[in-house]
């Protein structure tokens, strides 16, 4: 009551003390006197009818007692004032203001707009695991890239790595990494900036910028020239995944590579599918059996080993990167997917991302490996052996880089830039498969493996990767 009297006489000395009149309406507010909370702040909200502080105190009353029809509408004209004047909105107006249009007034586009301006204020604090969370559920609910969906968990674990409520609720998601086209789809989405960044450098990435053209594709496709430098210092950290994906609108096949495949080749790759496959993501583990016709069960279990789901279908080879899947249960339908098949490893893209498949020990197929073209391979691969160099532009900056090939297809490649320096080192091992295809396998910085096409001659080793022909020179 002191405190009441206080606010009182504040306002006989000046009626335009906002902090009095805000002082009464809180009074009676923490009192749970809602309705007399909302005619003091009414009375400054007549009077200085621009003031956000009232209209905002108002809303939260109506929240409060569950008019959320009133209440957004009172922080929504609160918001507007602060934008107005250019002042930031506290922290719990947006979070509540998010939550009133998603839940009670269904209004998911609304909120995930919110959300977002919450975000771009307070994307660093804490409680952003909160607003990450909803628009994750947002996303997930309007059918969104599984990589957007889990990059706004990922970020919520990021700035709340010990909140409980938070890895519960990462829980109920599907780890993914983030693609290239995620990128333009958060532009789509109206992603600010700042809000981009927290989530890019907050996940992993599931593409790789290796040349200058691809800078250039994605600026041309309107990613901020900040994000792409942002992208590749992650790079530089180790921050993307093994295997690289397609930048925004990127051709899927290499310019002299036809769109259907070789019969002859589609039947090997076909064999090459069948047996069991295993790969994990988040806490699940996912197994799947393919037999020679093409027929597949997939089984997801969880961390305490119970199945959560079961899909059954048939896997045909299109061409040597697409297959039609034939899914029959638990629901009927067919689409076509991209995929990399090889001894021990198979990545389909499903929804945009990569999902990579370990071979199971012992479960290839049984029939005997074919030979043919061995000693073909064979000669092939002592002519890679030696010394090789290329001289490079790599984000601007004019590198030469040296590839060091032993007889058993291990290899060192060191990157120089224009001082001499060493800007990176990677090493693992180039097996030819084929006439004109090799497996190379990356042991650091990080391990991966991929094939890629090749081109060999006693003075020049073409090799295909992101959409360019690597040309290196024999040095010795």
């Amino acid at each position: 009551m002191k405190a009441k009297k206080h606010f009182e006489r504040a306002l006989k000395a000046n009626e335009w003390d906002i902090p009095a009149w805000m002082g009464i309406g809180d009074y009676f507010e923490r009192k749970n006197l809602h309705q007399a909370a909302i005619l003091e702040y009414g009375k400054l909200r007549r009077k200085l009818p621009q003031c956000p502080e009232a209209w905002e105190a108002i809303g939260r009353c109506y929240r409060k007692t569950k008019d959320y029809t009133k209440s957004f509408e009172h922080y929504s004209q609160a918001l507007e004032l602060y934008q107005k004047s250019d002042r930031i909105p506290s922290e719990d107006m947006l979070y509540q203001m998010g939550w009133i249009a998603q839940y009670p007034l269904k209004q998911a586009d609304g909120a995930f707009r919110i959300y977002q301006t919450h975000l771009q204020h307070y994307g660093n604090i804490e409680n952003a695991w909160k607003v990450h969370t909803e628009i994750a559920q947002i996303l997930k609910e309007k059918g969104g890239s599984q990589g957007l969906i889990w990059a706004h968990i990922a970020a919520g674990l990021a700035v709340a790595p010990e909140n409980k409520e938070m890895k519960k609720a990462s829980e109920k998601f599907r780890r993914a990494a983030l693609a290239a086209s995620d990128l333009v789809l958060m532009l789509k989405l109206k992603y600010s900036l700042d809000v981009m960044a927290q989530v890019i450098s907050r996940t992993e990435l599931g593409f790789t910028i290796t040349t200058k053209e691809q800078v250039q594709e994605l600026i041309k496709a309107g990613i901020p020239p900040e994000i792409v430098v942002m992208i590749l210092k992650l790079q530089e950290q180790g921050r993307t995944a093994p295997r690289p994906q397609p930048t925004p609108d990127e051709p899927t096949n290499p310019p002299d590579q036809p769109e259907e495949g070789d019969t002859d080749d589609n039947a090997a790759n076909q064999q090459k599918l069948v047996g069991m496959w295993g790969t994990k993501q988040g806490q699940n583990i996912i197994a799947m059996k393919i037999e020679p016709d093409g027929s597949f069960l997939e089984i997801i279990l969880g961390p305490d080993k119970q199945e959560l789901s079961r899909s059954t279908g048939k896997f045909r080879i299109i061409n040597s990167q697409k297959l039609m899947v034939q899914m029959q249960t638990p629901r009927v339908v067919n689409f076509e997917c991209m995929y990399r098949i090889q001894t021990d490893a198979l990545d389909l893209q499903i929804n945009g991302q990569w999902v990579a498949y370990q071979r199971l020990e012992g479960s290839g197929s049984s029939d005997t490996e074919d030979t043919s073209g061995t000693r073909g391979n064979a000669g092939l691969q002592k002519k890679l052996i030696g010394l090789w160099g290329l001289r490079q532009n790599i984000n601007g900056i004019d590198a030469l880089v040296g590839l060091k090939i032993d007889a058993q297809g291990n290899y060192v490649e060191v990157t120089i830039g224009p001082n001499k320096e060493e800007l990176s080192r990677n090493s693992g091992k180039i097996i030819v498969v084929s006439s004109n295809k090799l497996s190379i396998q990356m042991l650091s910085p990080q391990q991966s493996r991929f094939e890629c096409q090749f081109r060999v001659s006693a003075t020049m080793l073409e090799i295909y990767v992101n959409r360019e022909w690597l040309r290196y020179q024999k040095i010795e």
